[in-house]
């Protein structure tokens, strides 16, 4: 009779013997379990798939494959190459009918019917008998392109090979990846050489929006420029006017006035400001731009339009008298004769500092904004006050606006404005007979853009 102790080993004994059994049985099926998972073929290396367009359910999309195949020890032909299009790298392929969108997310893109591939790079040779669409070897139906070579040759160790096919349709899903398992034969697609699994995805497109807006910089206002070009009585100055931080102060003094046309600049010499009028316009506005002004009205006085006058004082109804305290308003565009006042534009002064594309030159009649007819001034002659010569001055008194300035069809031709100034000068004349005072006018300047 076997004892406790003997029973107790001998079972221990077979429990192990079994367990060691065990342990070499799955040793024995493992590789044929892994190979059912993913094949022992080398893999290529370096391996991309370019996507002409990753823009969901567009068309015309050309994929291309670019791979290195890695060093096998000697020549090795391919002859037959499979793209299997699937929702995953490895195992079964749940894809939809490749050759028709029928709802499904895989991302997986259609295959033309009849497509066409192209290789390039290091193939010993490159031609292509034919290029077909089939059912493919991991579940699927035309899922799967079939490449066969004429010619089969040696890609042993090839740097950058690639193949391009054209014609896929993207799935109309974003954001979704598909991946393509490619297997190169050396034969008719038995025996298999390299293989490996390439990434792509379609992309939610991706909008970036900008918005420029309406813009008007305006600003009117007194300048030490008495030039289009320079500013001449600024201490030697010769920078032109670049934006409203240029505006030197709210007043034009034209200084003693007599018989003698005065004009702005007037030197302190003259008791003036060394000063013209300035009305600055920067815009985008493409359609165009006016400058207008308006004189503005002496509130009380019954007989007080927006004439230089002084302040207080009743102007005589018949607008041209000499003894009354107003001077009298040049309706009509003409020189200062007799007692009279007005205002021109000199010329366009020009930021120098302007954009590449942008031009702008007074003198060459290329500026974006230019004065009307009768508020031209006519070019400035370089001297003392009263030698500028400018022989078109008007002022309408009556307080209704008055266009003086506008963009033209000179110039860069798109109307948008980029810091040009508009130099305003002002002239007068006294008659004999004309009262002794201080006198003024104020003026509303509006631009009016058109975008």
């Amino acid at each position: 009779m076997q004892s406790l102790y003997t029973r107790i080993y001998k079972d221990l004994r077979k429990t192990t013997l079994l367990a060691q059994a065990a342990v070499l049985s799955i040793a024995t099926v493992l590789p044929f379990v892994m190979m059912g998972m993913a094949s022992a073929a080398p893999q290529v290396t370096e391996r991309e798939l370019q996507a002409s367009t990753a823009i969901p359910a567009d068309t015309g999309v050309t994929l291309t494959w670019i791979f290195d195949t890695t060093d096998l020890g000697g020549a090795t032909n391919v002859d037959h190459i499979e793209i299997e299009f699937c929702d995953s790298p490895l195992g079964t392929c749940n894809t939809e009918d490749g050759g028709a969108d029928n709802g499904a997310t895989d991302g997986i893109p259609i295959i033309n019917a009849a497509p066409s591939a192209t290789l390039s790079g290091p193939w010993t040779t490159t031609a292509v008998t034919a290029t077909t669409r089939q059912a493919g070897d991991g579940g699927g139906t035309n899922n799967q392109i079939l490449i066969d070579k004429t010619n089969a040759d040696d890609t042993n160790n090839a740097d950058e090979l690639q193949i391009a096919i054209g014609g896929f349709t993207n799935d109309d899903e974003a954001n979704q990846s598909y991946y393509t398992r490619m297997r190169l034969y050396s034969d008719t697609g038995t025996t298999l050489v390299w293989e490996g699994v390439f990434a792509q995805s379609t992309a939610q497109t991706l909008n970036v929006s900008a918005r420029v807006q309406e813009r008007l910089d305006f600003c009117v206002g007194a300048t030490v420029t008495d030039s289009e070009s320079a500013n001449l009585r600024d201490s030697g100055d010769t920078a032109d006017i670049s934006s409203c931080a240029d505006v030197d102060g709210t007043t034009v003094d034209l200084g003693v006035v007599d018989a003698n046309p005065s004009e702005t600049p007037v030197g302190t010499a003259d008791e003036g400001n060394n000063t013209n009028g300035l009305a600055l316009i920067n815009t985008n506005a493409v359609v165009g731009t006016t400058v207008q002004y308006a004189a503005i009205q002496e509130g009380g006085i019954t007989n007080g339009p927006g004439r230089l006058k002084v302040d207080g004082a009743e102007c005589d109804a018949s607008a041209t008298s000499t003894t009354d305290q107003c001077f009298t308003s040049l309706g009509t565009a003409g020189a200062l004769s007799g007692e009279s006042f007005g205002m021109t534009i000199a010329g366009v002064n020009c930021d120098v500092n302007s954009g590449a594309g942008y031009t702008c030159d007074y003198t060459a009649g290329d500026t974006s904004i230019g004065p009307v007819a009768d508020f031209t001034g006519g070019t400035y002659t370089a001297g003392t006050t009263g030698s500028y010569g400018h022989t078109q001055y008007r002022w309408d008194e009556g307080g209704s606006y008055v266009t003086i300035a506008q963009t033209s069809s000179a110039g860069t031709g798109t109307h948008v404005i980029d810091n040009e100034a508009l130099i305003l000068v002002f002239g007068a004349q006294a008659a004999l007979t004309t009262p002794t005072g201080l006198y003024d006018v104020d003026a509303d300047f509006v631009a009016t853009p058109t975008f």
